[in-house]
């Protein structure tokens, strides 16, 4: 919980005011999960995906009191996270989420806009 809790922020606050400021793809998120193992070693112990990778995944999500997220498959379709069974689907998958109690600082973003204009971005 406390590595995704600590990604979502720093990974808002350097894109505040962008179009991606709230939206994290799920391999990303797997790349700071220290506590849920990589498919390589789930598939060594021929052990249950679901059950070791996309569970954890979710219930990790669920316990961060402040998020509101909703999943998307690479299609763009909203996906409800039970839904997910397979490793392709879930690693596809894209969480646009909300961080409740962060408020946008406007100074920031606008220093920000006038830093990429001025450097023809």
């Amino acid at each position: 919980v406390y590595y995704f809790s600590r990604f979502l922020d720093i990974h808002q606050r350097r894109n505040e005011g962008k179009p991606n400021a709230n939206t994290v793809t799920v391999a990303k998120l797997l790349e700071v999960a220290r506590n849920i193992p990589t498919i390589e070693e789930v598939k060594a112990k021929k052990d249950s995906i679901k059950r070791r990778i996309i569970e954890p995944f979710f219930r990790d999500l669920d316990n961060i009191d402040r998020l509101l997220y909703s999943v998307y498959d690479a299609g763009g379709n909203e996906i409800q996270p039970e839904n997910i069974t397979d490793y392709e689907t879930f690693i596809g998958c894209k969480i646009v989420f909300t961080l409740e109690g962060r408020p946008e600082n406007i100074e920031r973003i606008a220093a920000r806009k006038k830093r990429e204009k001025k450097q023809g971005k």
